[in-house]
């Protein structure tokens, strides 16, 4: 009886296992977008509407929407846009019912377009905007991306 006990447990746990090794090779071949190891923070524009820490909270914003979405992607430079950039995008804010918005611009080259991916070709796509909108007191959210 106790052998029988045994050997339940032993299939039981290498289903487990063998789950448990599908699942975390199933994740490592997942692309996502990378940032480079020596990203560049390009240099802000002095700024009337944002401080220092308003631009880098919406850069960590733009990072991580950069990684979720952007398979086969490696940021290597972003930085604020400038106070007049920004000027052209006040349209959103009543669409996005938000008080503020940022316009950021990257460089990112592209190693691996995958077949989802909107970017076809690799390449360094360069002054690449990013537009993020946030109300006061509330963090910057996504709202836009690209030319």
């Amino acid at each position: 009886m106790s052998t029988l006990k045994e050997g339940i447990y032993m299939k039981t746990l290498v289903r487990i296992i063998g789950i448990c090794l599908f699942v975390f090779m199933m994740s490592a071949c997942a692309t996502k977008g990378k940032i480079s190891s020596d990203l560049d923070i390009m240099e802000a524009y002095t700024s009337d509407y944002y401080t220092e820490e308003d631009i880098l909270t919406a850069i960590e914003t733009a990072e991580e929407y950069f990684v979720k979405y952007y398979d086969g992607c490696t940021l290597t430079a972003i930085g604020y846009a400038g106070d007049q950039k920004s000027d052209e995008y006040k349209d959103l804010l009543k669409k996005e019912d938000a008080d503020e918005v940022i316009v950021l611009t990257s460089t990112f080259d592209v190693e691996n377009p995958g077949e989802e991916s909107t970017f076809k070709t690799a390449g360094t796509y360069d002054q690449y905007l990013w537009i993020l909108v946030r109300n006061e007191g509330r963090g910057w959210r996504q709202v836009d991306a690209g030319y």
